[in-house]
C-alpha cells in the first residue's frame, strides 16, 4: 500500500512538472503568435488592448519562469530539511539507549547528544522558516503568473474582436 502511495506521489509530481512546462510554453506561444499576427493602427482602442495583452503575457511567462526555476532549489531545502529529521529521530533513538557523545562527521568531533539534538532541531526551525518565505513568495509568483494569463488572453480577445463586435451594433472604433 504504501508502494503504491509513493508511486501516485511520484507520478503526481511528474505530471505538475510536465503542466508547468507545458503553461509556459503556451504562454510564450501565444505571445508569439499574437505578435507576429498582430494587424496595429487600425484603432487606437484595439493597438493598445493589443500592446496591454502582449505586456500581460509577457509578464506571465517571466513570472512562470521565475516560479519555475525556485521549484528545485524549495525541493532542495525540503530534501535537506527531511535529512535533517531523520538525523534528529536518529540521535534522540540514540540517547534513548543511553549514548551521551555522538561523532559529528561534519565537524570531525564528538558533541553531547544533547547539544546535537538542539542544533539539529534549530536546523530544522530555520529551515522550515526559510522554506515557508520561499514557498510564500513563489506561490505569489504562480499566482501573479496565472492572473496576467489569464488578464493577457481576455485583452487579446478584446482587441481581436472589438471591431466586429462594435460593428454588430453600427458603431466603428476610435
Amino acid at each position: 500500500m504504501a508502494d503504491e502511495s509513493s508511486t501516485n506521489f511520484s507520478v503526481a509530481q511528474k505530471l505538475q512538472g510536465q503542466f508547468r512546462f507545458y503553461v509556459v510554453s503556451l504562454i510564450f506561444t501565444l505571445l508569439a503568435a499574437s505578435v507576429q499576427t498582430a494587424k496595429l493602427n487600425q484603432s487606437n482602442f484595439e493597438t493598445i488592448v493589443e500592446l496591454a495583452a502582449w505586456l500581460a503575457l509577457l509578464l506571465s511567462g517571466l513570472a512562470a519562469l521565475w516560479y519555475i526555476e525556485w521549484e528545485p532549489i524549495i525541493r532542495e531545502r525540503l530534501a535537506h530539511r527531511s535529512n535533517y529529521s531523520q538525523h534528529l529521530s536518529d540521535a534522540k533513538k540514540l540517547r534513548l539507549q543511553g549514548v551521551t557523545t555522538i561523532h559529528v562527521l561534519e565537524d570531525g568531533q564528538d558533541q553531547p547528544i544533547d547539544s546535537r539534538i538542539a542544533n539539529l532541531q534549530e536546523s530544522i526551525v530555520r529551515l522550515t522558516e526559510n522554506i515557508d518565505r520561499v514557498q510564500s513568495k513563489n506561490y505569489a509568483k504562480y499566482g501573479f503568473a496565472r492572473a496576467a494569463f489569464i488578464i493577457g488572453i481576455v485583452l487579446l480577445l478584446v482587441a481581436r474582436a472589438s471591431a466586429a463586435i462594435a460593428g454588430l451594433f453600427g458603431y466603428q472604433l476610435l
